[in-house]
């Protein structure tokens, strides 16, 4: 049995540099880039197993708490969301930070390609 992490935001911090940006790589090979446009400062508040079913959790001591890059894509919506939303980017990339090179998206791609078969096998 698995659980995913519930998050609450509690905090934005806009980019204080501009210029930072998240990269994907699609099943088909190509690469999505969005813009970082700040920080999202989140607390731990439970878990939703496999059921669906939400567990919230009380912490004894304090929140556990994390530091995520924060995005804007139009098809998500009005607001900057966790770049993890729809799954974990590749790469976040500082500003400056030159593009990858072909050959490096087609290696991260057969990465990606590998892991989804042990995935699929392991099911």
């Amino acid at each position: 049995m698995s659980s995913d992490p519930m998050w609450r935001t509690i905090d934005f911090q806009p980019a204080a540099v501009h210029g930072w940006r998240a990269l994907w790589v699609h099943s088909k090979g190509n690469v999505e880039a969005a813009p970082v446009v700040g920080w999202l400062v989140q607390e731990l508040i439970g878990f939703v197993d496999d059921d669906g079913e939400r567990l919230m959790k009380e912490p004894s001591t304090g929140y556990e708490r994390r530091v995520v890059a924060a995005v804007y894509v139009a098809a998500w919506g009005p607001t900057a969301e966790r770049v993890d939303l729809e799954g974990a980017p590749w790469k976040l990339l500082p500003p400056g930070a030159l593009d990858p090179t072909p050959d490096e998206v087609a290696e991260q791609h057969e990465r990606q390609k590998a892991r989804q078969v042990v995935a699929e096998s392991m099911k």
